[in-house]
């Protein structure tokens, strides 16, 4: 088995959590850049990868279902973590369209707050929002981001 060339810090999983959120959509097409595609099919294996939490079993197609266009899959009022009866304090919000969110932003014009991933603007970006779920003790209970990018490089090269 291949192992991945994996950074160790925040922003290699940071990165890693973005291509996963960029390809969670589905396929390519023909204007990707064959660059993109190799990052593309990454970021597929990452979502689907349900080793990647601690306990193993939880991935983020386990919050973030594609058979219901990338919700909660239970509709509950939160959402069950990697650990068997712990929840979060939200609901998994569907992740169809987070790579087109503009950063979290204040419009003095409009008076309003414009942006960000989550209504109370805990991740400005989508860069902040990867971040989460994989070091948060509910969601996917990794002890560290170094703990997690391992987990990923242990998994080998997804096959073409």
């Amino acid at each position: 088995m291949t192992t991945l060339p994996v950074k160790t810090g925040v922003q290699g999983l940071a990165m890693m959590m973005l291509v996963s959120l960029a390809a969670c959509g589905g396929g390519t097409d023909n204007s990707v850049a064959p660059a993109m595609d190799e990052k593309a099919a990454l970021g597929r294996f990452i979502f689907f990868d349900a080793s990647l939490s601690e306990p193993g079993g939880q991935s983020c197609a386990s919050s973030h279902g594609p058979e219901r266009a990338f919700p909660d899959l239970y509709g509950g009022f939160t959402s069950e973590g990697a650990v068997a009866g712990h929840f979060g304090t939200r609901n998994a919000p569907t992740v169809a369209y987070a790579a087109f969110s503009p950063v979290f932003t204040y419009d003095a014009s409009e008076g309003t707050y414009l942006g960000g991933q989550f209504l109370d603007g805990r991740a400005a970006s989508l860069v902040d929002q990867a971040q989460e779920p994989p070091l948060n003790p509910i969601e996917m209970h990794n002890a560290s981001a170094a703990a997690c990018a391992a987990r990923v490089a242990a998994t080998g090269k997804p096959a073409d």
